[in-house]
């Protein structure tokens, strides 16, 4: 009985410095994968960060408004069966939210989160197909967990799906049977600031 107590004791002074805290800056990296059902799309580098601020705090669990931020850098596509091939395009995705935050006081932290906002593409293009770039609507949905390493510093692993227009957009306009939607799944890790 002693045991459990001393442990109960050591987690709530653990949660302590936590509570105080009810802002979040992370910086993360890993990559984004288009998931596309008419154009070929292959995986590229991406970068991604966050703000959150919590909104209210319950024993086991805080809400945050978020505001995450992610560009991936470089992907290449196309479209085989109308001759585009190889066609590099960048992509920036912005969806404020809400993050639901889990035992925000222990030292493992699962959370959730969604949002609405906005996606822009480019197009590099090529000699055959000129340059172009065009935003569209994103909705935004996101699991991950933060590992506490120190009072104010945790590790993060997340995976991200931005669902957007696709980057070919315009290529494909008033072709039927033309998906106009794609996933972008941004899995990554990176590091959480807590102030």
């Amino acid at each position: 009985m002693r045991s459990i107590t001393i442990v109960l004791l050591a987690l709530s002074l653990a949660a302590v410095p936590a509570v105080a805290q009810k802002h979040e800056l992370s910086f993360s990296v890993g990559a984004q994968v288009p998931v596309n059902a008419t154009f070929n799309t292959g995986t590229g580098f991406a970068l991604a960060g966050s703000y959150a601020g919590r909104l209210a705090r319950v024993p086991f669990g805080s809400l945050y408004f978020e505001v995450p931020v992610a560009g991936g850098l470089k992907s290449n596509g196309g479209w085989p069966s109308a001759g585009i091939t190889n066609q590099d395009f960048s992509s920036f995705f912005v969806a404020p939210g809400l993050r639901l935050k889990l035992a925000p006081g222990l030292p493992v932290s699962p959370y959730f989160a969604a949002g609405v906002g906005l996606a822009h593409f480019r197009l590099d293009g090529n000699g055959f197909i000129p340059a172009s770039s065009h935003n569209s609507t994103v909705v935004d949905m996101a699991a991950g967990v933060d590992f506490k390493i120190a009072p104010h510093l945790s590790a993060r692993g997340e995976v991200r799906d931005f669902w957007s227009g696709n980057p070919f957009k315009d290529l494909a306009a008033g072709l039927p049977g033309v998906a106009d939607r794609q996933h972008n799944v941004i899995p990554s890790v990176g590091l959480v600031v807590r102030f």
